[in-house]
């Protein structure tokens, strides 16, 4: 609901500098292209939140969606935008350092994407070697009838006089 009255409701109030709710163009047309577009863009929009949802709902765990949509969405996003929409000056020297930048900030955002990715497999291989060790210590304990190791130190009951 925000994503849409709010915007609608600062672009007919004219609260957007400028900015005006209008679906025709200078010459009275309807901007069908543009509703076109904007609806498909919304429709794309919520249907990649339902398959994020899906996702999570059907075994995925967050630790793994949500480092690949918000670190890969913004990668999609850009590559579409430049095929879509390629820049007149093209690779110039004078926009030379923006198409570095451009390519450090995706390498980044994949490069944080995997860590995530990889640093989540490490704590699960680890949490699962703590978990079986502590099985084994476990059935060792149940085997030998002593009762099982436990992560407290017994208090002391030597008593000390002075």
């Amino acid at each position: 609901m925000t994503a849409v009255v709010i915007p609608l409701i600062v672009l007919y109030f004219d609260l957007a500098q400028g900015e005006r709710l209008k679906f025709t163009d200078q010459e009275g047309s309807l901007k069908s292209y543009a509703l076109t577009f904007a609806t498909l863009g919304g429709i794309a929009g919520a249907a990649g939140a339902l398959c994020i949802i899906f996702s999570i709902k059907y075994g995925g765990s967050p630790l793994y969606v949500a480092p690949l949509v918000f670190a890969g969405a913004p990668i999609v996003n850009a590559i579409v935008s430049l095929l879509w929409h390629p820049p007149k000056e093209g690779g110039g020297p004078e926009v030379m350092p923006g198409w570095l930048m451009f390519a450090a900030g995706i390498l980044l955002a994949a490069v944080g994407a995997g860590l995530v990715l990889y640093s989540k497999g490490y704590i699960e291989r680890k949490a699962a070697a703590v978990r079986q060790e502590k099985a084994k210590l476990t059935a060792l304990a149940a085997m030998s009838n002593d009762p099982p190791p436990s992560t407290a130190t017994p208090p002391s009951t030597d008593i000390k006089t002075v």
